[in-house]
This record gives structure tokens, sequence and C-alpha cells, in this order.
């Protein structure tokens, strides 16, 4: 059974608070070539394509139609590449939405931009929102009918979910469906079981130099009644299919080096320091040397940072390992796992990717500090947090496994 969260406190995370610098690394935007959209130029003679152009804030100034499905699908190829903040302004403008304008959601992984919306070929367009990769490139843009729960994010919790149930998806995939046939041809059929919905149908179109654009709608999605879902998803992948990134509400398994490094994390409550210091050594094979004591002798904890390390846990980088144990048992209680040179992108890029995985397992956290900090209380009082800062002046990221009761001495 899945384990419950209740709160818990924070007094020990903002002993672990460090001061650093760090600068932001440089956004590389890709260039394309303009030359993907011809092969089925003359099934629509009557219509004129907007230049394709690398910089999407350009179509603010092409007479750009937005009632177009093909017109949005070039303008989303323009996206394709660029830095998200760019690609943020210029989705804003163009659609004359309201966004995020914060660098966390910029670098989170995924951005939304919420408005009145418009029409698109006959379906009501709610929300634009994009995917970054690793390199905070745009990969992916998608419009949606809905305007918080989007089809690639699942069934999540929405404040607006009565207005985004019982859409007419059908009917609106099928109309955009046939604009997108005239410019392109017949398209690939795509698997929908990922959807879970009682009736679905995804197609895509392969438009050259590694874009698709996708199209899928589902009634009933993910079980829930009335969750009627379409989506166009426009993606740099070549291998693209929907559904290949969704982020799907619950999953029965937790990431394998997650659950394995909690599982250890565990195995060392109640283990002297140097025991604790000679497993963590043996278990990711590293070498951690002396250590640092941040702690003076009159205070309840003793605490050693050993860094110098190269290691990763889940996809994730760490470079420093705090031993803590208690002053009057000498046992363990808590092992901390540190990247204290990460950027603050690959802060938030980090702590979107650990969101995610524990999110989809365990269910939504106790989450703190302007959710940059995230905890689970496991039944065993074993505590997991995730997170840290991507203050530029004060930028980390760690992975806390510890027992709450702080003495393991029994």
């Amino acid at each position: 059974m899945k384990k419950i969260v209740k709160f818990v406190s924070l007094a020990l995370v903002f002993a672990f608070l460090f001061t650093l610098c760090s600068c932001k690394k440089d956004v590389a935007r890709r260039t394309r070539d303009d030359d993907d959209d011809t092969e089925y130029d003359e099934l629509d003679d009557d219509d004129e394509d907007p230049v394709i152009v690398n910089d999407p804030s350009d179509f603010g100034n092409t007479g750009f139609d937005r009632s177009s499905v093909v017109e949005n699908v070039q303008f989303a190829q323009a996206c394709l590449g660029g830095d998200p903040v760019s690609v943020c302004d210029a989705i804003c403008d163009v659609y004359n939405f309201s966004g995020t304008d914060s660098a966390y959601d910029y670098y989170e992984g995924h951005v939304s931009f919420w408005g009145d919306g418009f029409d698109m070929d006959g379906a009501f367009i709610k929300c634009v929102h994009f995917y970054l990769d690793k390199d905070y490139s745009v990969v992916e843009v998608d419009f949606c009918i809905t305007e918080e729960q989007f089809l690639s994010m699942g069934a999540k919790e929405s404040d607006y979910i009565d207005s985004d149930l019982n859409l007419p998806a059908k009917e609106a995939y099928e109309s955009v469906c046939n604009a997108l046939e005239k410019k392109y041809g017949a398209p690939q059929m795509c698997d929908t079981s990922w959807l879970k919905a009682d009736n679905a149908e995804s197609v895509k179109w392969e438009l050259g130099n590694n874009v698709v654009v996708a199209a899928t709608w589902g009634e009933n999605c993910f079980g829930i009644a009335g969750n009627n879902q379409l989506e166009i998803a426009i993606s740099a992948d070549s291998d693209f299919v929907p559904g290949c990134n969704a982020l799907l509400p619950t999953s029965d398994v937790l990431d394998p080096e997650l659950e394995d490094i909690i599982a250890f994390g565990k195995s060392c409550f109640g283990q002297d320091q140097d025991t604790v210091k000679k497993m963590i050594e043996d278990y990711l094979n590293v070498e951690l040397g002396d250590g640092t004591k941040l702690t003076e002798d009159s205070d309840d904890t003793v605490e050693y940072l050993y860094d110098g390390l190269d290691f990763t846990i889940a996809e994730v980088k760490f470079s420093e390992i705090s031993i803590i144990s208690n002053t009057d048992s000498g046992k363990v209680f808590n092992v901390i796992f540190w990247n204290l040179k990460v950027t603050p992108d690959q802060q938030q890029y980090d702590y979107a990717l650990y969101m995610h995985k524990f999110v989809s397992y365990y269910g939504k956290p106790i989450t703190y500090f302007f959710n940059d900090v995230s905890s689970y209380m496991l039944d065993d009082n074993t505590e997991i947090m995730f997170g840290g800062s991507s203050d530029s002046y004060d930028t980390y990221f760690y992975l806390i496994i510890q027992n709450e009761d702080f003495d393991v001495s029994e």
C-alpha cells in the first residue's frame, strides 16, 4: 500500500542551508531548415503558407492567422529549439496569453499559458504549453482544449475541473485532422492504450527535419467521467508518438534507483559514523576521504560533510554527502546527498524530475519554500526530502533520507 504523507518539522532543513554562488549556463538555440512543409502543397493550392522563421516572435508581424491549425503548427515549428524565455515571450505576444514570468517555471520542464482561448479549425484552444530537453531547449509545443487538465499530464487535480469536463473533443479532433490531412496527407495511426479512455484515436504526420505533428483525442480519459481530451503536439523528435512523454497520474513502481537508495539510507540508521562512511563507500563505489565536521561539540548532532565526489542517483548528479548522528548515542539518523555546485537552471530541472518520479508513486508531497523543497513521511518514521534552492546566490540540490525521531539509539 502506498505510504501516507503527513506534516513534518522543517528545523533540520534550516540547518543545512549553504551560501553559494552560481551562474546560469547559456542556452543554445538550434536552427531549422525552412523547407519541411512542401510535400502536400499541391493539395492546398489556394492557401499561401506563412514564411517559416527561426524566431517565433516574428509571427506577430506576418498576418499570422491563429484560426488555422496549419499556421499554428508552423508557429510551433519555429519555437522548436528556442530557449524557454524567448518562446514564452512569443507565445504571450502571438496569442495574447498570460503566462509564467518566473525562472522557476521557465526551467521546471514544462511551461503553460492560459488566456481567453481561440478557435483553431474547429477546436477551441484554452492552453498552449511546451516541454524542454536537458539543455533547456524547447522540444515540444502542445495545443490543448482543456485549461488545467492536459492530456500529457494525465488526470491531475484542478481548481477548474468543471470547466474542463465534457468538452467536444471528438468533434474538434475530426475538424483539426481534416485540415491537417489537406496540408500533410494521410497520417499514421498511433497507440492510445496509455490514455485509459473509453474511446480514443491518435494520429501523426512526419513533416521532415525530424519534426512530427500529432493529434490525439480521448473520451473519459484516465477513468474520469467527462474527462474528454484533445491535444495537438508538435515535436522535434522524429520518433515522437503521443504518450511517450506522458506524465501519468499514478505508477505501481518507484524508480528502482530511488527505491534502492531509500532502502540503503534506512539501513544506515542506528550505525555509527565510521560504519556508515564505509557502507556508503561500498554502495556508491566512492572514496569519501577525510570529512569536514560542520557542528560544534556542544551541538545536539554531529555532521560530517564529504565533498569532491561525482555520482548519480536516478538521473541526478551529486557531489557531496553528509552523515549526521545523534551526539548522545553516536548513532546515525540522517544521510544527505548534495550537489552544492549545481546551476539554478539545473536545480530546477532536477527538482522537476524528482517531483515527477515521487509524485507518480507516492502522490502529492508536502511542499515548502515556494515549491523548492518537498517531503514525504513514510509509515516507518522515515522522511524523504528533496529540493533545495535555485537562487543565484544560494544554489544547491539535495536528497535527504532521515529518521524523524532524530534518535535511533534503541
